[in-house]
């Protein structure tokens, strides 16, 4: 009888160790993992930065004259320019390396800071524009965005003209994403701000500075963030809003220097398909009464 116990639960044991395998199994094939180049920085202009307060009126430190524009503070330096910056001089020893990148990865985003006063000084670097992901992946822009030329305005949200800030589209579900950070060991703390499909906001930390040279920093995006729903369409990527740069309240104000090169994003593409998904699309069908719920065509 003893026997008897042992062997069922031996059998129930493996039935269940086959279940479990198999449901894993299955959540790996339902997954598209790659790669996605998120920007560059290589178009210059399609960043600007914002400074706290007590930023320095001007990288001399004195208080004559008028307060410098906050966008004298950023360049983008690229390699063959004058002078003739060296390619391995600039750039990140992984973008090197990478074969893909050679020719289209030349450039790198250079800032520096000065504040009257040391505290909790900071930054932030933030799109100058709405805008998707360099690799775009047309069919989740599709799912979210107005169809136009160039725009790339959200759709089913509540969108009032003027006054959502501008952001990066992520494109499908993201699981990491990662820039590279040139830090000249200066005490100064970096975070990432991304928005969900419902407008929460999430701040989630990126790395401390106090270190030399180039890093490939990445930021793990929690499963907290949603990134789908329910509903048609399931897939509501994440929109990216800013860095912000933030000094320790004893750190020196007197002049700070970073450099950043290659933010790019591992994310799940698969979408499910189904028979009448183009369906979902109600903007083809409805017209603008699915924004505004009203109207019959006539």
């Amino acid at each position: 009888m003893r026997f008897m116990r042992i062997f069922i639960t031996i059998v129930i044991l493996s039935v269940l160790m086959i279940d479990w395998s198999a449901k894993a199994y299955s959540k790996v094939l339902l997954e598209n993992i790659i790669t996605m180049t998120v920007d560059g920085f290589e178009e210059k202009g399609a960043w600007v930065i914002k400074f706290s307060r007590f930023r320095a009126k001007n990288w001399r430190g004195d208080q004559k004259g008028e307060r410098e524009p906050s966008n004298n503070w950023i360049k983008w330096l690229a390699s063959g320019d004058n002078p003739p910056y060296l390619r391995e001089e600039l750039l990140p020893d992984g973008v090197q390396k990478n074969t893909t990148l050679k020719e289209r990865e030349k450039t790198i985003l250079a800032i520096r800071g000065k504040w009257d006063f040391p505290g909790y000084n900071w930054f932030v670097l933030e799109p100058n524009n709405i805008r998707p992901a360099k690799d775009l992946l047309k069919k989740w822009l599709r799912l979210v965005a107005k169809g136009e030329k160039d725009n790339y305005r959200p759709k089913r949200l509540e969108w009032k003209e003027g006054i959502h800030p501008n952001f990066i589209w992520m494109t499908g579900k993201i699981k990491q994403m990662l820039i590279y950070v040139w830090g000249g060991n200066f005490d100064y703390s970096m975070e990432a701000h991304f928005q969900d499909y419902k407008g929460n906001e999430f701040v989630l930390p990126v790395t401390k500075l106090n270190f030399k040279g180039w890093r490939n920093i990445k930021v793990v995006i929690p499963n907290a963030i949603r990134q789908i729903q329910h509903m048609t369409p399931s897939t509501q990527p994440l929109k990216f809003m800013r860095f912000k740069v933030i000094s320790d309240p004893y750190a020196d104000p007197t002049e700070f220097y970073m450099y950043l090169d290659y933010m790019h994003a591992i994310t799940d593409t698969y979408e499910p398909s189904y028979f009448g998904e183009e369906l979902q699309f109600v903007e083809n069908y409805w017209g603008d009464s699915a924004a505004t719920g009203g109207g019959n065509n006539k």
